[in-house]
Formats: structure tokens, sequence, C-alpha cells
């Protein structure tokens, strides 16, 4: 989606002064992400019956709005439409009975070894797209985003988990901040992104084999923009979720760090966009330079101390660093072995 659009439907309630900060980072954090944007909140004012949230109640939503006609006036096509989970809420990928206890869920999590099951890879890895691998809330997952058909209409939404500690210790959802909005503000940065990249995942995911012709960026690995970075980042999730400041200076917001084609890697703000092949080009010549140099700096550190081992009489040593500095025939003579050592470390400089 070139410009995408995120009305934002609060399922539930919540504290108010965890909404206000929400609220107040919401706007501006994603201004900086998107070309346009729509900002709309949804108020459900009946409480959510069940702690647990499956796949299938986060479609009913979609289907909701838009047979009441409430959906009138978005363009559908560069819309996502945010439903925020409450506090405390379970959010799972599987479509189990809306009745089932959080207890449930939690068995389910840790024993979700069927999951990979379900997967949608096609022959030969075709089409990486699968379901996500977490479970439950309870086990990892933040949160997801998908499609829902309504007639001729696709409906996309994304769905997050209040990302909080619970009363009993354990994490539910993505804990990475001081503050449970925070990674509220991740998470959807991370998914919005995601849908911008990838919108129709959900499609490929159901098309199994002949999916791939719904996917956008996705690694070989079923990986989207998103996910490659916390995949990389493992426990230290302090590496990609960060507060960066906005463009203009006035604060900072929580966001969580893409995947960038022009790194190969997880990136957080730059000064400069990556533009021109030329200044690619450039960037590779330093960082070659670089390295060769940081190689050169190696080299020497290894010829040193096979020189300082040879003098101290620690001859396994001198060999050891040798047989990686020298290929070819070993020397026997130390005289000789330290004049090639000293001439290897004049050649150098």
């Amino acid at each position: 989606m070139a410009k995408e659009r995120y009305p934002e439907h609060r399922l539930g309630a919540g504290g108010g002064d965890v909404r206000q900060g929400f609220k107040q980072r919401d706007d501006a954090v994603f201004r900086e992400s998107s070309d346009q944007h729509h900002v709309q909140a949804f108020s459900d004012t009946q409480r959510l019956q069940t702690v647990v949230f499956f796949s299938r109640r986060c479609r009913e939503p979609g289907h909701q709005l838009h047979s009441q006609g409430r959906l009138q006036g978005f363009d559908l096509a560069s819309t996502v439409f945010n439903f925020m989970l409450p506090s405390g809420t379970v959010l799972t990928t599987n479509a189990a009975p809306a009745q089932q206890s959080a207890a449930t869920a939690s068995a389910a999590a840790r024993g979700g070894a069927p999951q990979k099951a379900q997967r949608g890879e096609g022959g030969a890895g075709r089409n990486p797209a699968h379901p996500e691998d977490e479970a439950s809330s309870l086990a990892g997952l933040g949160g997801y985003h998908g499609s829902v058909h309504a007639g001729e209409d696709t409906i996309y939404y994304a769905v997050g988990v209040f990302s909080e500690t619970l009363p009993n210790g354990r994490d539910n959802g993505i804990v990475a901040f001081d503050q449970p909005w925070k990674d509220v503000v991740a998470t959807f940065y991370h998914e919005l992104n995601e849908a911008r990249t990838d919108a129709d995942v959900e499609d490929a995911i159901k098309a199994r084999a002949g999916g791939a012709k719904f996917l956008g960026w996705m690694s070989r690995q079923g990986e989207e923009c998103g996910d490659f970075p916390i995949f990389e980042a493992g426990p230290r999730l302090d590496l990609v979720m960060q507060e960066v400041l906005l463009t203009n200076g006035s604060t900072t917001v929580p966001v969580q760090f893409q995947f960038s084609n022009a790194v190969h890697g997880p990136e957080g703000p730059i000064a400069a966009p990556h533009t021109t092949p030329a200044r690619a080009r450039a960037r590779s010549r330093r960082l070659r330079k670089l390295h060769q140099h940081r190689a050169l700096n190696a080299r020497r550190r290894r010829v040193r101390r096979a020189l300082r081992a040879l003098r101290q009489g620690r001859l396994r040593m001198a060999r050891r660093i040798e047989s990686k500095l020298f290929r070819g025939k070993k020397l026997k003579s130390l005289a000789v072995r330290r004049r090639r050592l000293a001439s290897a470390l004049g050649r150098d400089r």
C-alpha cells in the first residue's frame, strides 16, 4: 500500500491514562511512517465476555462494521482497521470456541506443535507464507494482520495485544518497554508496516501451494519485514524496539526497527534515505576498505603475538599462530622464523 490509513477500533474498555498515552503518540509515529493517514476511533460499549480472543473473532468486527455501513467513505484498498485488545485479553491464532478459558489457551500455547503442520507452504518452498508460529500471546504473539472478504470488498485489519506483565508475573504479548502503551504503539508500527508491504498474506496462507502470487515482501523463510528483526534480535528486543526522536525533534516515540533492503538487516532512523546506485557503490567501497583495514590490523596483531611467543620460548603457541599466517612448508630454524615474521610485519605497514 503506497498510502495507508489506519482507523482504530478499541475492543472493550481500558485504562484512560493508557489510552491517553497511546493517543499522544500514535498520530505522531504513524504520520512519520505513512504518506497519508486517517485516525478514527470506534469504541465498543460492551466489555468482552472472555479473556481469550481467538483469530476467528478478529474477523467478526470487520464483517460487522461492513454490514452496518460504518466503513462507507473509507478507501478499503488503502485502509487497515486496527483492533486493539483490552488489558488482560489473550490472543490466539486458532479458531477455538469463544467460551474456551485463558488456562486452556495457555496450555495450547505450550503445546503448540500442531501449528507447524498448518503452514501453507508449497512444494520446494514456492509459498513461504504460514500462520504465526506463536499460538498465543502468552507464548510471544504480539499481534498479526490479515484480511477478510465481504462480497466484492476486501477489508484489511490488524489486531494487537495489550502487551503487559500480568499479575501472575507472566508476559502477555511482547513486553519491551517500561509502559504498556509503548508496547502497543510498537506492535502496531510493526503490523502496519507489514500490511503496507505484504497486505494479502492471509490469502497467500489460505491458498497454500498457489499462494505465492498474493505475496508482497517476504523472506524465503516466511518472515515479513517486521518479523525478521524480532527473530534476529532474539531475547535482546532492546536492539530493535527503541524510542526514537521524531524528525521535527518535538518528542520521542516507541517503534520497532524494520528490515532494510539497503543494509540487509534491521535498520533504525537514518539522516538521509538510501537513494542512488552511485551512493550505494560508494558506501560499498568504504565498507570494503574498512574491512580490509580491520583485516590488516588483525594480521599485524597475530604477527606480533607470534614474535612475542618466540621470544618467550612458547614455541607451540608461535607455531599455531604461524600456521594461520603462512602457507606451505613449516620452517624449523627459529632464526628463519623470526626473520619471516619481521619481514611480514614490515610489509604490512
